[in-house]
């Protein structure tokens, strides 16, 4: 029996869509338990004898003219959802597997060949298309092996086996040169890379620098999917798979091998360690292989520790063999090789520099020499010390540059040098370029192989003249304290004399042999005294305070601090004398800061005690007859300054009284130069009219006549006012102006004086304003009419003509408020300079020489406000005007007695 043709046995037509259908709506057919009929617009409709369950497991993706472009199953769909694709808007374009494997309708195409696919891949599926790709029909395993007789099945292999065996044994032979052809790919590649690596590490100059150029070189001449380098201490960390020693390196052939195995591997090993997967993992690469960083040429390389390893990823399943591995290890030994020494070269350039930097920034000085003097090299401080230049201590040996009393200790310690035998300490004197000499202390090594000497010299010239120094001061201290007239003695912790001055021999009678040694305080400190003077050496070697309750009734004590103490107390001579000395008590200290002894100076002060005895009586009798003196002149001095005082009241009353004749002689040089000015003025006035009228009387009309007679009065008037000004003035000065407060009508008042004032001046123009509810006042109507009829008068002369002026009453709104009283004009001002002079008797302004006035009526104002206990104030602007203010109280004081 035949096995039948694929025409005659396709299984079904499947469930169909196109790549823009929705997966959304393709899984909502899948989930319905019958098939829809007619599917959407977006899916093709299916056979009528088809089932439901045998359409939904797989959909072909088609065009609109049926041509397959892929297929989608369950297991594409969550593939999809693995990797996070089935998003709402995704298309079976997009999750589909494309380009899936189909088997073409032909005479040669039957269920034999669709059943060896079936065996070769795993799918479960098969389109079956035609000649122009568009899909036929779908073939399932199960269906397949229920169509084919087995019988006929079997007759059909045996015809097969025959070229099947051929066919093998080509595939073998095909298969071995496809593999020796990669494994010699494999092996160029590798020493193309490893060509280019060793390039690489004889460039480099970085490290950073080299383990990216290498990785790029691994990249692109080896062809390699990824490459990287790490470094890190071998982790103690497990892995999966089956692992393979193969000698040289460890293999892992398993899907489940992770890049961490083979590095953990690697690291522990020492070996190199690959692993293939069975399929290209996530990252598209299907190898890994960990080559580990180590000392391949040390004598024991296998058991070297490893730094790090050196990953390379390949695409190919089948990467990495025998070969490629061994190549690759070689690079990975070069490698570390090159690493190490590139590590080592730099740490040396790194410590060489540190060295050149020590070197030019050392205050000291650091030289080579050789073995003929001359320098080879010097740091900056060299120059800095001596003050030449570099280049001039280099052209001569440095012996020239020696102190001329130092060259011949200098050159034979430079022939110690040269036989090989070091300095350890050393001083001379170098002479500097400004004539002056420093002093060195050096130390030098020579090595003989380089006939060089190096050496390192410090600058101890401040150390040398502190030394000198010290040595005169010592010597100076020395013959001040032999020389001094004080005694200085020091004890030492057991309160035992260690030093003795001459002076301490002439002030007490012992030599200095006598008390050497011996606890002098026995024989230099009266009996009773010796407690006291025990316990106070006894804290100054202990550095503690004074204790309480110790008596010091026989002692003068000072005490600055707890290290110096300064005490006069009765001493002993050795003739049995008793005497009287200071001491000045300091403890001494070592370099440590530890007591050690204490230091004493004596000075007998007997004679000076005696003197101040003396002295004292004397202070005594002199203090009384300066007491009684003092009391002597104390009365004297109470009597003179009683004449003082005296003096000092007549000097006052007389000044007073020439400068009250002094202003009276002013006044009355005023009053008479005003008077023959404003008296003479009116009467020649009258006398003149006077004797028209007599000549010319009879001729003159009537109206000529009234004219003269007129002016005649004007000047009478005006005389008047005159002489009730000067009496006023005169009554005030005396105090005998009359003040006889009344109550008044304020209002009514201001209305009758300013009508009065229109009427004598018409060519101006007078406004009253008031305000307020209390009107009425205490107070003398006749010296109001004197302040406001002189206050608007002047308004009046010293304004232009036909301006206006302002007469304002503001009242109060309670009974003990005050009542203010406003006059304003459009003047000439008054000048600053003479408003403090305002208000004395006949001053005029300097800018009012041309108007005629007498001066005396402020001066009246003044005395007026006064005598109703108000204030008058001013406020002035030169060509603006003048605003003068009264204020007065509505009841004024009473008069004194």
């Amino acid at each position: 029996m035949d096995v039948p043709s694929l025409k005659d046995v396709i299984d079904w037509y499947p469930l169909t869509a196109t790549p823009n259908t929705q997966v959304t709506e393709i899984l909502q057919l899948m989930r319905q338990p019958k098939m829809p009929s007619p599917l959407t617009h977006s899916v093709f409709p299916i056979a009528t004898d088809v089932g439901p369950s045998v359409a939904k497991n797989c959909i072909a993706i088609v065009t609109p003219t049926r041509q397959l472009v892929g297929l989608l199953t369950e297991r594409e769909l969550v593939r999809a959802m693995v990797a996070g694709e089935l998003h709402p808007d995704a298309t079976a374009g997009e999750v589909m597997e494309r380009a899936p494997l189909t088997l073409k309708l032909g005479e040669r195409a039957t269920l034999l060949t669709a059943l060896d696919l079936f065996q070769q891949y795993p799918i479960q599926y098969l389109p079956v298309v035609d000649e122009q790709g568009n899909l036929r029909g779908m073939l399932s395993l199960s269906y397949v092996f229920q169509q084919i007789d087995p019988r006929s099945l079997y007759q059909q292999l045996e015809q097969l086996q025959q070229p099947i065996a051929e066919q093998q044994r080509h595939h073998q032979l095909e298969n071995l040169v496809r593999k020796r052809t990669t494994q010699l790919h494999q092996a160029n590649r590798a020493l193309k890379t490893l060509s280019e690596c060793n390039q690489v590490l004889v460039r480099a100059t970085a490290e950073s620098e080299l383990l990216h150029d290498i990785c790029q070189v691994i990249l692109e001449t080896g062809g390699y999917r990824l490459a990287w380098i790490g470094f890190a201490t071998p982790p103690l960390e497990t892995f999966a798979g089956e692992m393979k020693d193969l000698g040289d390196y460890f293999s892992i052939d398993d899907s489940t091998g992770e890049e961490s195995d083979a590095i953990a591997i690697a690291l522990q090993t020492g070996k190199p360690c690959a692993i293939r997967y069975n399929t290209p993992s996530t990252y598209e690469y299907g190898a890994v292989l960990s080559l580990p960083l180590k000392d391949y040429y040390a004598s024991n390389a296998s058991a070297a520790p490893c730094f790090g390893t050196l990953n390379i990823y390949a695409t190919p399943l089948d990467a990495f063999d025998s070969a490629e591995v061994q190549l690759l290890s070689k690079l990975a030994a070069d490698l570390a090789y090159g690493i190490k020494a590139l590590r080592t070269r730099i740490e040396r350039e790194t410590t060489q520099q540190e060295l050149d930097r020590i070197f030019e920034l050392s205050l000291d000085w650091l030289f080579v020499s050789d073995f003929n003097g001359y320098f080879q090299r010097i740091n900056p401080a060299v120059s800095k010390t001596l003050g030449y230049r570099t280049e001039q201590l280099l052209e001569v040996p440095w012996l020239e540059f020696v102190h001329k009393s130092d060259r011949a200790n200098t050159q034979a310690e430079l022939q110690k040098l040269c036989q090989g035998q070091s300095t350890v300490y050393f001083e001379n004197r170098f002479c500097a370029a400004d004539g002056s000499y420093r002093w060195m202390a050096w130390t030098a090594v020579p090595v003989i192989a380089q006939r060089a000497i190096y050496g390192v010299a410090r600058d101890v010239t401040e150390r040398k003249w502190a030394q000198d120094a010290l040595l005169k001061s010592q010597q100076k201290l020395t013959l001040h304290v032999q020389q001094t007239p004080l005694a200085v003695i020091e004890w030492n912790l057991q309160g035992e004399v260690t030093e003795w001055n001459p002076a301490a021999e002439e002030i007490f009678g012992y030599s200095k042999a006598e008390v050497l040694g011996h606890c002098a305080v026995n024989f230099l400190v009266p009996k009773e005294l010796r407690p006291t003077l025990q316990h106070l050496l006894s804290c100054l070697l202990s550095g503690k305070t004074i204790e309480e309750g110790i008596s010091l009734e026989d002692f003068e004590l000072e005490v600055a601090d707890s290290t110096k103490i300064k005490v006069a107390h009765e001493n002993l001579t050795k003739d049995g004398r008793l005497i009287i000395c200071e001491w000045y008590n300091t403890p001494l200290v070592d370099r440590k800061g530890q007591i050690i002894g204490v230091a004493s100076l004596a000075l007998d002060i007997t004679e000076r005690k005696q003197a101040e005895q003396a002295l004292q009586l004397a202070n005594e009798a002199l203090e009384l007859r300066v007491v009684e003196r003092t009391a002597e002149l104390m009365q004297t001095l109470e009597q003179l300054q009683a004449e003082i005082q005296e003096r000092q009241r007549l000097e006052v009353e007389l000044r007073a009284s020439l400068s009250k004749e002094k202003e009276l002689n002013e006044l009355k040089s005023r009053f008479v130069s005003m008077v023959s000015h404003d008296f003479r003025t009116p009467l020649t006035t009258i006398q003149s009219s006077a004797e028209l009228l007599e000549h010319y009387g009879p001729q003159w009309s009537e109206e000529k006549k009234r004219i003269h007679l007129h002016r005649m009065q004007t000047s009478v008037h005006r005389m008047t006012q005159l002489l009730e000004d000067i009496l006023t003035i005169g009554r005030a000065e005396a105090g005998k102006l009359e003040f006889q407060p009344k109550p008044l009508d304020l209002r009514q008042f201001a209305v009758q004086l300013v009508e009065e004032m229109q009427l004598l001046s018409s060519a101006h123009t007078l406004v009253f304003r008031s305000c307020g509810q209390y009107e009425r006042a205490i107070a003398d109507e006749k010296l109001l009419h004197h302040i406001f009829s002189n206050l608007l008068s002047n308004a009046i002369k010293y304004s232009v003509v036909g301006s206006l002026i302002e007469f304002e009453l503001v009242c109060p709104d309670s009974p003990e408020g005050e009542v203010v009283f406003c006059v304003r004009d459009r003047g000439i001002g008054i000048p600053p300079e003479d408003i403090p002079m305002l208000f004395t008797a006949f001053h005029r302004c300097s800018n009012a020489n041309h108007i005629a006035g007498t001066g005396l009526g402020l001066t009246i104002v003044k005395k007026c406000v006064d005598l109703h206990g108000g204030t008058i104030s001013l406020d002035s602007q030169l060509g603006i005007g003048t605003v003068f203010t009264v204020t007065l109280p509505l009841e004024p004081p009473k008069p004194l007695d």
